[in-house]
């Protein structure tokens, strides 16, 4: 099994490096952006991509998205430490087939990646159960459609509708759109609100209970 590091952080590259080439898996290539991650895919053709949401060009989410569109057919596994169940939607919804908490062992990226190889999803914060106040935010979450969800990653990420237009490849106006939508649904009045909404989220460690 060949693997592609793309991570920004050199320490994060070493660890997982170390870790997988222990357990027999060979990293064929390292990538810290965007741009030189999708040269070094081309060239090598991994079976298996992890990928960091943090990019300093694109984030993650937005890499897995053109790597898709590319039609690089591997696995893509995308690791974060923040907003894990959204992101963990948004990387199912770009194509991913699994995502890690940066949070937790490191050991599962590996778990992830030997699901992944064998032809299983995964997605370990979509199996929880949640209660509470957990129960209104995911469900309040779930019904955003794939373009809101987009949205909202990127204004959470700081992008003006001006960048986020840019960046989906729609008008400034379809934006405001779906940003009035989604805080609708959210029941967010102004993005002060909806950062609060999302750092609650994330504080909640995405509302997991056993």
């Amino acid at each position: 099994m060949s693997v592609v590091l793309i991570n920004r952080y050199p320490l994060e590259s070493i660890a997982i490096k170390t870790l997988l080439e222990n357990k027999g898996v060979s990293v064929t290539g390292e990538a810290i952006n965007g741009m030189d991650a999708l040269r070094i895919v081309d060239q090598l053709q991994p079976n298996t991509i992890i990928v960091d949401v943090d990019l300093p060009d694109i984030d993650g989410i937005g890499l897995v998205e053109t790597l898709r569109k590319r039609l690089y057919k591997g696995s893509i596994i995308v690791t974060s430490n923040k907003y894990e169940y959204f992101y963990s939607r948004c990387t199912a919804s770009a194509g991913g087939n699994g995502f890690v908490s940066k949070k937790g062992s490191i050991n599962i990226i590996l778990s992830a990646v030997q699901a992944a190889h064998n032809g299983y999803s995964y997605f370990p914060f979509s199996q929880h159960r949640v209660s509470g106040e957990g129960t209104y935010a995911r469900n309040k979450l779930q019904a955003l459609s794939e373009q809101e969800i987009i949205v909202l990653r990127h204004l959470l990420e700081g992008a003006s509708n001006f960048h986020i237009a840019a960046k989906m490849d729609i008008s400034s106006k379809t934006v405001s759109t779906y940003k009035s939508r989604l805080m609708k649904k959210l029941n967010c009045q102004t993005l002060v609100e909806l950062i609060g909404f999302a750092n609650k989220f994330r504080i909640d460690e995405s509302f997991i209970s056993d």
